[in-house]
Parts: structure tokens; C-alpha cells; sequence
């Protein structure tokens, strides 16, 4: 017995039940089988089942295949946006020629000078480790430099948020493919 299991609409593997593995069309024990008018089950792979469908024998695509493939293609676009998003906000960013580190380690660190600052806690200041050694900090320096990265942050969100939108009014994969992912 041969399945051919569909990995496209046009792209399919056959398969021997009796031995467990993928064979060719030349296969002879496969062009005997088809000799003696047999026909391989067809099977979808998993991969591809939801766009396409067995129909009376014949492997076709779905009623609603152009949307799943659209909302796919929408989900992917999200997905590499909010990665990118991701990065950018952990990569850090020049501040008046100080790199001001920005990953969540950092914001958190960063979050407690600032409360620390705002109620009178660091009046002399602070040290502040960064890539050139430890250097001093005032209140107020800590205060602009928090509210810096806050905005950061801010404005990364900001536009996820807006191209999440760009992408949701797509109505082709093209349209959504032409959106620029990059924050």
C-alpha cells in the first residue's frame, strides 16, 4: 500500500506503508502498483491542513484559504514586529554620549534610583556603572536619564502598536509583506 501525503497543493511525497519510508515515482513496486490500477491514499500533512483538502479524491485548497494564508501572514508579521520590538528595547541607546544600557535588568535597576531620587533618597547622588567605568550621578541626572529610557521604551511600544494596526487593515499578503517590521 503507498500513501501521498501533500505538502502543497503540487507538492506531495509518496510513502510505502509496507516499509516505512518515502519513495519515488520510479519506484518499481510502486509503478506495479499503479499497473494493476491501484491508487495511493492521498493525506494531507499537518503542516498545510489548514489551507488544503482531500474533495472527491482530489487534493484542492480550502473555500477560505486566501484568509488563513492573510491572517498567517499577518500573525508572522506581528510576531517579527514584536521581536524586533523586543531587541531595540534590550539593545540600549546613546544619551548625550553615555550608552545607557535599556534591557529589563537595567529598567529595573534604573526604576529604583529614579523612585529612590524623586523621594530624597539619593540627595548626594549616586555611582553609575556603565562601559567606561563607574561614574557620579546626580538626583537629577538619574531623573532625566529614567524618564529617557521610559520614553524610549515608550516610543518602541508606540510603534508596535501603530504598524499592529498597519498590519490588521491589510487585506493581501502582499500589502502585508510591504509594511516595514523594523522599530
Amino acid at each position: 500500500m503507498f500513501r501521498k501525503i501533500y505538502y502543497a497543493i503540487d507538492s506531495y511525497k509518496i510513502y510505502e506503508t509496507a516499509n516505512g519510508r518515502f519513495v519515488d515515482e520510479g519506484y518499481p513496486l510502486y509503478v506495479d502498483f499503479l499497473q494493476k490500477g491501484n491508487l495511493p491514499s492521498l493525506e494531507i500533512d499537518n503542516s498545510v491542513s489548514d489551507i488544503l483538502e482531500i474533495v472527491d479524491n482530489n487534493v484542492q485548497y480550502k473555500s477560505d484559504y486566501e484568509t488563513i494564508i492573510l491572517n498567517n501572514a499577518k500573525i508572522k508579521a506581528k510576531n517579527t514586529l514584536y521581536n524586533n520590538r523586543i531587541i531595540k528595547d534590550n539593545g540600549g541607546f546613546d544619551f548625550g554620549g553615555m550608552l545607557i544600557s535599556t534591557d529589563i535588568n537595567s529598567q529595573q535597576i534604573l526604576a529604583n534610583a529614579y523612585v529612590g531620587a524623586k523621594n530624597g533618597l539619593l540627595e548626594t547622588g549616586t555611582k553609575w556603572k556603565t562601559e567606561n567605568g563607574d561614574i557620579d550621578l546626580t538626583k537629577e541626572q538619574v531623573i532625566v536619564i529614567y524618564e529617557a529610557v521610559f520614553n524610549y521604551i515608550k516610543t518602541n511600544f508606540t510603534t508596535e502598536i501603530t504598524k499592529r494596526a498597519l498590519i490588521d487593515a491589510c487585506v493581501t499578503v502582499e500589502e502585508v509583506e510591504a509594511i516595514d517590521l523594523s522599530i
